[in-house]
Parts: structure tokens; sequence; C-alpha cells
């Protein structure tokens, strides 16, 4: 079992982000993930197999209004993991990717905004081992965030993006 879990986010509006802020998130959430769940394939193809798991995001599903590195690097290594998967579970290694919402944790400790559904990090350590037990090939929580998101993912550009601004819209 290898456990690719990087994370860090900057929540900044757009026209605020600069490339020197998003840099950093791209290299740790995308590359450090990848560089270590490459590194592990060799190993558990030459130990019969396995599993890796990268931490992602619910973020994933949907470029979220102030949180385009963040979003991006996450969405990136779900994919990634999903093009790993479709190679890897026929040659005997599981790949799941862990999509949490908020989880207290430091990272998310320093949101200046509402969280809703904020899990503690024992109850969603809980679920991500249960879902890793069952061999899952996505485990995604809290369910009333992963919902919403999947309905999310699931609108036409033109209305999501007119609800991101909506909510933008709300904040100022």
């Amino acid at each position: 079992l290898v456990i690719a879990n990087a994370g860090m986010g900057i929540n900044a509006p757009a026209d605020e982000l600069r490339l020197e802020h998003v840099i950093p998130v791209l290299q740790l959430n995308v590359l450090g993930a990848c560089a270590t769940l490459t590194a592990a394939i060799p190993h558990l193809l030459a130990g019969g197999g396995g599993t890796l798991v990268g931490v992602s995001s619910l973020a994933a599903l949907r470029g979220l209004p102030t949180s385009a590195a963040y979003s991006a690097s996450k969405a990136a290594l779900s994919t990634f993991l999903e093009s790993l998967r479709v190679e890897l579970v026929p040659r005997g290694i599981d790949v799941s990717d862990i999509r949490p919402g908020f989880v207290d944790t430091p990272l998310t400790q320093k949101n200046g905004f509402r969280m809703p559904f904020l899990m503690t990090a024992d109850d969603a350590a809980q679920r991500i081992v249960r879902g890793l037990e069952r061999r899952r090939r996505i485990i995604a929580f809290p369910w009333p965030t992963a919902l919403a998101m999947r309905l999310l993912a699931g609108l036409p550009s033109a209305l999501f993006e007119g609800l991101g601004r909506l909510s933008l819209s709300r904040r100022l």
C-alpha cells in the first residue's frame, strides 16, 4: 500500500492570482503525488500487486471560484489516477482516488470561509480505511458534499458559471 497524500492550496480571486502562487500548488499536489506513485509502481509489480492511493479532493470535479490552482491540481491527480487504474488493475494493483470534502486539518483551518459538513480527521480516516478495505476506486465523502459536487459536475458549463458568479457576488 502506497498513499500519496500531498496538499496545499490558496484561495485567491482571479485578479489577484499570480503564477508564483500557482506553481507551488501544482508542484506539491500534482508532481509530488505523481513522483510518489510512479516510484512505487515497479516495486508493486515486482511484488505481485498492491494498492496505490492518491488523495485528491471533491474540488477536482469542478473549477471552484477562488480555487483555480487547487481545483486544477486535484483534477490533474484524479485523471492521473484514473489512467493508472486502467493499466494497473489487470496487473494486480488497485488504484484508489480519495476525494474528501472539508476535513479539519491545518490546511482547512486557514480558510476564511464557511466549510459545509466539515469532518474531523479521525472520521475522514475511518471512511478512507473502509473504502480501501472494500477496494473502492473512488472514495468520496462526506456524502452530502460528494452528491452536491457530482450534481455540479453534471451541469452545463454556462449554468455552473452563472452559479459561481452568484456565489462570488454574495461573498463581496
